[in-house]
């Protein structure tokens, strides 16, 4: 009856498949599906600022909308004025495809990850200190925080650039507007501020990870060992004379 929560023996390796329910593994699955999200609002996203302007041509007027569009990875601006189609370069740097580029690397390392705590783990729950190699969790542990500082780093950058994109697509209309135009607006930033939210939840996400690697390194479990010892309570004498 309890076979079917037990370690698969494939011979060579034995294959524990409810790792990914351990708080490391589920963590990893979770961690999986918002990096998509992360990096596929943020690549799937086009900057747009509008005008409505009136030219003037042979006596007669005419209505126009202007247009500046600016699809991932924001490196240039297509101006839509007056039927014609124009590209100037943005001068935005590489942070949307930095931003990205890590949240794909994240979709890839945490597939390995739970693959890792799936094969390599020869029995994950059952024998504790020996379900991992102590080196295995150090470095774990040691691609964690590298993970989480450069999260960081993508988010403040990205973070910057995106409210930094708002203004040069205004401004870019603004300055190349055709006949008597409104004043220039962009549309909705929704999805980057979507995709930010999501990244600064993975960083939280990836902080919490840290405690449950921590807890499967050789220092935690001989320190905890330890304390529980120390703060034993006595032995009850089982017959008192009086």
């Amino acid at each position: 009856m309890g076979q079917w929560n037990e370690p698969i023996d494939l011979g060579v390796v034995e294959f524990y498949w409810l790792a990914i329910f351990q708080p490391k593994g589920f963590l990893k699955v979770i961690q999986f599906f918002i990096a998509i999200l992360t990096f596929s609002l943020t690549a799937g996203f086009t900057a747009v600022a509008v005008q409505n302007c009136v030219i003037t041509a042979n006596n007669q007027n005419t209505t126009a909308v202007n247009r500046v569009l600016s699809p991932y990875p924001f490196f240039q601006y297509e101006l839509h004025a007056n039927n014609t189609v124009s590209y100037a370069d943005t001068h935005i740097g590489n942070g949307p495809q930095f931003f990205v580029c890590w949240g794909v690397f994240t979709m890839f390392y945490c597939i390995v990850a739970v693959l890792v705590y799936m094969f390599l783990s020869k029995k994950f729950v059952m024998s504790g200190l020996t379900s991992l190699p102590d080196w295995l969790v150090i470095l774990d542990l040691i691609g964690t925080c590298f993970w989480i500082f450069m999260w960081v780093l993508a988010f403040l950058i990205w973070a910057v650039q995106s409210n930094t994109l708002k203004y040069l697509v205004v401004n870019y209309l603004e300055a190349n507007k055709i006949g008597n135009c409104t004043t220039a607006y962009s549309l909705s930033f929704a999805q980057t501020d979507i995709s930010l939210t999501f990244s600064f939840l993975l960083i939280f996400v990836w902080c919490c990870n840290i405690y449950f690697i921590v807890k499967d390194t050789s220092y935690y479990i001989r320190w905890s060992e330890n304390r529980k010892k120390s703060y034993a309570p006595p032995q009850a004498a089982s017959h008192e004379t009086y």
